[in-house]
């Protein structure tokens, strides 16, 4: 992978190479999610690429949108979450987003993947865990992708939940260049980027001490391929 590749989802853009019709991810990435795609297509899915590399901007739009309330923030059943106080606010945001600078969506080696079939049959995706429960709307899709994403080099950085992240099935990590990219993270170069790129009373939040180690975990490399 390019070593000009910034963790922090910073000008990497032109550093990408489109996958699909609009959605960007590193070229060696894109080699291995070719061949799964191949592969899905073969066994009767339709996989399908919805998010990949991200920038800084974006990703802050998007904690921005729901810490002003300005997009839903869902618990794990689904439901909208009512604001008590500021850190469990952020707490219940980072459940389902990262704070910008530090999603593994910078990096161009990790994307949320789905089988179109089910939105070709009306269904409205949310992107939760229910719907790739075993008899969720991608149950079966699930079932495939998580014997198959190991065959590609893809894992699961997300399969367990930790307390903080919510369990992402959905999303996999081209293990070899995603754990090159969670080594040059460093929290330390991070939060001077945020200094200039959030409203004060989120960065209040962020410095809290669980917030920190929150973000640490989040970076860490996979071991292997699941």
């Amino acid at each position: 992978m390019n070593n000009l590749i910034c963790p922090y989802g910073r000008d990497n853009a032109r550093l990408m190479v489109a996958f699909e019709s609009n959605q960007w991810v590193c070229s060696e990435t894109a080699e291995r999610l070719a061949a799964l795609v191949e592969a899905g297509e073969a066994n009767g899915f339709k996989p399908r690429v919805v998010s990949a590399y991200r920038s800084l901007e974006t990703q802050s739009a998007i904690v921005q949108a729901k810490w002003y309330g300005r997009r839903a923030v869902i618990d794990d059943y689904d439901q909208p979450v009512m604001r008590k106080n500021d850190l469990q606010w952020l707490k219940a945001i980072l459940r389902f987003s990262a704070l910008p600078g530090a999603s593994r969506h910078h990096w161009g080696t990790d994307v949320d993947i789905i089988d179109q079939r089910a939105l070709d049959q009306g269904h409205q995706l949310q992107l939760v865990p229910s719907e790739y429960a075993q008899s969720g709307i991608m149950g079966e899709f699930a079932c495939w992708l998580t014997n198959a994403a190991g065959d590609y080099d893809f894992g699961f950085p997300y399969a367990e939940d930790a307390g903080w992240v919510s369990p992402e099935p959905w999303h996999i990590s081209d293990v070899y260049n995603a754990n090159k990219m969670a080594a040059k993270w460093c929290h330390d170069e991070w939060s001077q980027i945020l200094v200039d790129l959030l409203p004060t009373d989120l960065l209040n939040q962020i410095s809290n001490e669980q917030i920190k180690g929150f973000v640490e975990a989040s970076m860490y490399k996979l071991e292997g391929v699941l």
